[in-house]
């Protein structure tokens, strides 16, 4: 069993590994007291996590006031992902 165990893991590290938790990418748990978030660093984070995982597609919606991304993120199975546009069709 523990032999199973080791190599369910062996074949998912690079996997889990590859997608950035959020607290590695900030470097500080979200929602600690007096930190702030620079956008900037969070629109690239996503554009991190949509290159390391086929579960997660990021678009820019357009600019905020500010001139900076607006984005949307969806986070579903790659197969719907592949589909989306024919799900947003059916709506």
């Amino acid at each position: 069993m523990m032999i199973r165990i080791a190599c369910l893991l062996v074949f998912a590290w690079p996997v889990l590994a590859a997608v950035p938790t959020p607290e590695s990418y900030f470097a500080h748990p979200i929602g600690a007291d007096r930190t702030v978030m620079d956008w900037d660093k969070v629109v690239s984070y996503f554009h991190a996590l949509a290159g390391a995982s086929d579960r997660i597609r990021v678009e820019e919606l357009g600019k905020t006031a500010d001139g900076r991304p607006f984005i949307a993120a969806t986070i579903a199975d790659a197969a719907t992902l592949k589909n989306l546009d024919r799900y947003r069709e059916i709506q």
